[in-house]
């Protein structure tokens, strides 16, 4: 736990204003023209320190002992909310009447951060404090004579050990009493996946699996920022669903940005669904291979309104490439052409089938025919046929057999240059088939299993 400095009382409650902002709408190209002046990654420790001689007393920010004053929304935790990414902002304190102004900001842990103070006149003194989300554990204290004062540093789980709002507190340490001493806050920051930082120090972090939630807030946690690689002929879809506790007016919005983009706010996204508060959709044909970036965004249009809230994303990739699974207990292979459902056999079914890889890359763009699939429950396996009198033969008079899975992906009938051509066997003693696009293989299983197996030839082709 972060080591405790000084217990600020009458400070916990932590009560947040709610409102309603209309979904925000995104111009051709970018999202915005610039950005709320994110920080570029840089490993360094959190810094803060104060003159020789200062102290901090018990720091009721409530009332001041002896002192009669009306209490404004910003002068205790949990403060108030402000429009981050239109820092630098002017505000203002004063000695014993208005000695505290609290801003609560949404950091991850990983955040890097650069807080800077420019305060009033000579012969006045500002500080500047990081309060932990408890509201009790002053993390830094940026407190030399004066009013110029700079925190800055990354936040770590040494710190706090998980994403939570914190407190950025503007205090009147010295001044005339009732004199108003005006200051100007900048705040920027950015945490690993609030943006595209490749090449800067470290890479951005890879999509989750499918299903996974996050954390976005209008005001100070705009996006999250994922990257995946993705190859031509790929269909990606995603689907933002707003979950859990959530502000009125929470509505995230899907963008999707290609290869080479360095800045979410500034570079243009190949396409995006913009919120309304319901699930957003997204789906995207791939043309060229490379890293793509998912972007999860909100954002509170109007500086007085804050919106906030969970957002659950389910994701999949349908194409090019086709994995496959060996299942043991019947000589047979299993082939899914998405991510989704060879991370669920990965996951749920590992004990029953052997994840082999890619067997081959089927292009949705340059394959016209579907590959229909169906399950035999009384093996556990499945069939595979691109021919169409096949599949008709199969749903007409082998129902009781086979249950119909639907297709599978797209292939080819027909040979064509450059397509790779995928064989079948039959084995009489299961009534299952194994299939396979490896010339060697398909060699050895005629050499070496022909008492088991009967060849059957090509059965379909698939263009890259």
């Amino acid at each position: 736990m972060p080591r405790k400095i000084v217990c600020m009382t009458c400070v916990f409650a932590l009560v947040f204003a709610l409102g309603v902002a209309p979904a925000a709408a995104a111009p051709a190209g970018g999202k915005a023209s610039s950005g709320p002046g994110l920080l570029m990654p840089e490993a360094k420790p959190l810094t803060g320190s104060h003159a020789p001689g200062k102290t901090l007393p018990d720091l009721d920010i409530t009332t001041d002992p002896g002192v009669v004053k009306a209490l404004a929304a910003d002068d205790a935790i949990p403060g108030v909310f402000r429009q981050m990414y239109d820092s630098p902002f002017t505000d203002s304190v004063a000695m014993e009447t208005d000695d505290y102004d609290v801003y609560p900001v949404w950091f991850e842990v990983g955040e890097y951060l650069n807080l800077q103070l420019e305060g009033p006149n000579l012969g006045e003194d500002l500080d500047l404090l990081l309060v932990a989300p408890d509201g009790d554990t002053v993390i830094a204290w940026q407190g030399e004579y004066g009013s110029s004062e700079v925190i800055e540093g990354q936040l770590t789980s040494d710190e706090w050990p998980t994403d939570a709002y914190w407190y950025v507190v503007v205090w009147a340490y010295d001044g005339a009493p009732g004199v108003a001493q005006t200051y100007t806050l900048s705040m920027s920051f950015n945490a690993p996946d609030d943006n595209v930082f490749d090449g800067a120090g470290f890479i951005t972090p890879g999509l989750p699996d499918s299903g996974f939630t996050t954390y976005l807030d209008g005001f100070s946690e705009w996006d999250e920022v994922y990257r995946i690689y993705l190859e031509p002929g790929a269909l990606f879809t995603v689907k933002a669903t707003p979950v859990g506790s959530c502000s009125a007016g929470f509505a995230p919005s899907i963008f999707l940005y290609g290869p080479g983009t360095t800045d979410v706010w500034s570079d243009s996204y190949e396409a995006s669904q913009i919120g309304s508060g319901l699930p957003v959709s997204l789906s995207y044909q791939v043309t060229t291979a490379g890293w793509y970036y998912l972007d999860l965004s909100t954002s509170s249009e109007d500086s007085l309104v804050h919106t906030w809230g969970n957002v659950n994303a389910t994701w999949d990739v349908a194409g090019p490439l086709v994995f496959r699974f060996f299942k043991p207990s019947t000589g047979t292979h299993f082939y899914t052409g998405t991510y989704s459902e060879r991370n669920s056999v990965m996951a749920n079914l590992g004990h029953i089938f052997a994840y082999e890889g890619v067997a081959y890359r089927a292009n949705p763009l340059a394959n016209d025919a579907p590959l229909h699939r169906f399950f035999k429950p009384s093996t556990g396996t499945h069939f595979y046929t691109a021919d169409q009198a096949e599949y008709q033969n199969v749903i007409n008079n082998l129902g009781y057999l086979y249950s119909y899975d639907g297709p599978a992906y797209n292939v080819r009938t027909s040979p064509a240059a450059g397509a790779t051509t995928v064989y079948r066997f039959y084995k009489p003693s299961s009534g299952t088939h194994f299939y396979t696009a490896d010339l060697t293989e398909r060699d050895r299983v005629i050499n070496t299993l022909g008492y088991l197996y009967s060849y059957e030839g090509p059965v379909f082709y698939v263009m890259e």
